[in-house]
């Protein structure tokens, strides 16, 4: 998994971060299925592979499933966690150079402020299906523009970089544009 994900990413990914994210992978697999997450019994071939080397859930096609089984779990427990919903992100706080928390607008127009205790771990996803983005960023391919398909989830438009730009994020590797969804076309 580590050689094919380095060779899929055109050698430029930094193996001490590649390692770390295959060799988790067990651990993070195990720690799902104790949640009740419903794998598939043998590992399956992905876009790109070589072998079969991806895990998949028996029941889900999308990363729904993973939400599924962590906010069960969460209730099951009676875990203090709050959730709020359809207020997108618009900007991130900080103090003394450091992100500290996300700002919103609910769907309702109420803002929103969001302070964390220990980080911020920004998850969103990349900007494949902006072509603005791809445009912008493309160093690779003759076109990236609106003529060129893309089975991302429309909602991959790069709003989290543009957050993280604003408060002097260090970009690095936005060449390395994906197109192709993580799971299997719908």
């Amino acid at each position: 998994h580590m050689i094919q994900t380095y060779d899929g990413g055109d050698y430029v990914g930094n193996p001490a971060l590649i390692e770390a994210f295959c060799t988790n992978a067990v651990d993070t697999y195990t720690w799902l299925a104790d949640m009740g997450f419903p794998w598939k019994p043998n590992p399956v071939i992905i876009q790109g592979s070589l072998w079969q080397r991806s895990q998949a859930s028996s029941e889900h096609k999308s990363g729904v499933g993973f939400i599924n089984v962590i906010t069960d779990t969460i209730a099951k427990e009676n875990l203090p966690v709050q959730y709020i919903y359809e207020v997108p992100a618009s900007g991130l706080t900080t103090e003394d150079g450091r992100v500290t928390g996300a700002t919103g607008v609910g769907v309702d127009g109420k803002q929103y402020t969001f302070l964390a205790g220990k980080g911020v771990i920004l998850a969103t996803g990349g900007f494949g299906a902006n072509v603005e983005m791809r445009m912008a960023y493309n160093t690779k391919w003759p076109n990236l523009d609106e003529s060129v398909g893309c089975t991302n989830s429309p909602a991959t438009t790069g709003d989290g970089i543009v957050m993280a730009q604003a408060v002097g994020a260090n970009l690095v590797g936005m060449e390395m544009i994906q197109l192709l969804p993580l799971t299997g076309v719908n």
